[in-house]
């Protein structure tokens, strides 16, 4: 496990980096909600992962349980549009999530590797296997997602999806 206590320094000022100009200047090629519109549904997407992680049943991260493949498929989601929200080289999309590893760090904090499969929106054929690995920690409630760092390895690049307080 890395420490990720490095990508905090990275993500301080990330947030959602591109900004409400960046994001208009997407949306004219695209039939893209406005800003405010996404990250609304990030924040309900933030909510089911953080309700699943409580589910998830961490003793059988390999297996094929029900609660596991719940949690990939809202996590899948969950990245499908927060990494619209990331300075990739081009917009691109999440197909897929497959936990390898999940760890209870503490109380609230989780420590996930995972494969997931992103690709270009310009062209939904292509898709590239990749590797994320981070931490997740949820609020006192178990029912949103307080933060996050994420790192992400695409096309040989490392990027950072990040909530932090």
């Amino acid at each position: 496990m890395e420490n990720f206590d490095l990508l905090a320094d990275k993500c301080k000022e990330s947030g959602y980096p591109v900004s409400t100009r960046e994001w208009d200047q997407i949306r004219k090629d695209k039939d893209y909600p406005t800003l405010r519109t996404v990250k609304k549904y990030i924040d309900i997407l933030e909510v089911a992962v953080a309700k699943n992680f409580v589910n998830a049943d961490f003793d059988k991260v390999a297996s094929d349980t029900l609660k596991l493949r719940q949690l990939e498929t809202d996590f899948e989601w969950f990245l499908t549009w927060r990494v619209k929200l990331t300075r990739f080289p081009h917009i691109i999309w999440c197909d897929g999530v497959e936990i390898a590893k999940l760890r209870n760090c503490g109380e609230l904090t989780f420590y996930v590797e995972a494969k997931i499969w992103l690709g270009p929106e310009s062209n939904v054929s292509i898709e590239f296997l990749c590797e994320m690995k981070g931490t997740i920690t949820l609020n006192k409630k178990f029912d949103e997602l307080e933060e996050y760092k994420l790192a992400i390895i695409y096309e040989d690049q490392e990027y950072l999806i990040c909530k932090t307080i």
